[in-house]
Formats: structure tokens, C-alpha cells, sequence
């Protein structure tokens, strides 16, 4: 599965950085609202592209995330 470049951020940032989104906020340079819309829609999108993938065949795919 490949995600967006700005979702990857996004969710990097609160995740492994372990930044709150304030905080990631001023990492990317926006407001703290225009990141929580971002990582709201970059989870909103990971989940069901996750779920799709686990509908496949057999589910022995990796979840990767990559940039393209």
C-alpha cells in the first residue's frame, strides 16, 4: 500500500515522532487546524485502504510506507 507523501507525514509526525498536533503543526509549517483536518483525512484514508488490502486474496501483503 503506498500513501500520499503529505498523509505519510502526517501520520509520522503524531506517531513515531510523537508530536501532538500542535506541535506537528509547526513542523509542517500550517495551523493546528489545517493539520488536524490533515491527519484526520490521512487516517480516514490509511483505514480503508488497510481494509481493502485485507479484503484481498490473502492478506499476506505488507503495509508499507513508502513515497513514490
Amino acid at each position: 500500500m503506498q500513501l500520499r507523501p503529505a498523509d505519510r507525514d502526517a501520520l509520522l509526525l503524531v506517531s513515531w515522532d510523537d508530536l501532538t498536533p500542535a506541535q506537528a503543526a509547526r513542523v509542517a509549517g500550517i495551523s493546528p487546524v489545517a493539520f488536524r483536518v490533515r491527519l484526520y483525512r490521512a487516517r480516514r484514508r490509511f483505514e480503508q485502504a488497510l481494509s481493502a488490502q485485507q479484503g484481498g486474496i490473502n492478506g499476506s501483503h505488507t503495509v508499507g510506507m513508502e513515497s513514490t
